[in-house]
């Protein structure tokens, strides 16, 4: 801002100069007061107004050439900036685009873990039952074993297998009591009766 300001100065400055070489010249033309002295004086003028005339072209063009380098410096560099944004801008584009695959790769492979162990949580709770079912008629077969070998008496082995029948029916209705309200998608989540039935 200041280097126009200087320039605007000084055209002004060497304009008024001018301006004011001409008054005194065409003054002294028109006094007719021309004789040779006034003829070396004219020329020294001339060649002096000439002189400050190219040393003040020369600072001009010195000035213009400086503020012109640097308007395209300061050109270059906001292109620069510009494309270094524009690449920035471009690489977070592609960045965000990623993580949001990711996620989504994610929250599906989350899915599939859930279902998975959804099934196989739904599988132990049947396993549950046929290895107990597979023990009780272990045991039995057992007690009976040792009922004919005549080991135990009748009364106490059907005393054992009632008994045993007791624990493992209570434990079953214990189970299904539980798992009443187990949601059929989610092994760990209960849907629970609405209160207004």
């Amino acid at each position: 801002m200041s280097s126009q300001n200087n320039y605007s100065s000084n055209v002004n400055a060497n304009s008024d100069f001018l301006d004011k070489a001409q008054v005194v010249l065409s003054a002294q033309a028109n006094t007719n007061r021309i004789d040779a002295t006034s003829t070396d004086d004219i020329k020294r003028t001339i060649d002096a107004l000439l002189d400050e005339k190219k040393l003040a072209l020369s600072r001009l063009e010195l000035e213009y050439k400086s503020a012109v380098s640097i308007y395209n410096s300061s050109l270059q560099n906001k292109d620069k900036t510009d494309m270094y944004l524009l690449n920035q801008d471009r690489e977070i584009n592609k960045n965000q685009e990623k993580i949001n695959q990711l996620r989504s790769e994610i929250l599906t492979l989350r899915r599939q873990v859930e279902l998975g162990e959804n099934e196989y949580l739904r599988k132990s709770y049947k396993v549950f039952f046929l290895k107990h079912i597979f023990v009780f008629a272990l045991i039995g077969m057992f007690v009976g074993l040792l009922y004919k070998k005549g080991t135990i008496s009748g009364n106490a082995a059907l005393l054992a297998v009632v008994a045993m029948a007791i624990v493992f029916a209570l434990t079953f209705a214990y189970n299904v009591f539980i798992n009443r309200y187990r949601n059929n998608n989610y092994f760990h989540r209960m849907d629970w009766p609405d209160a207004t039935n």
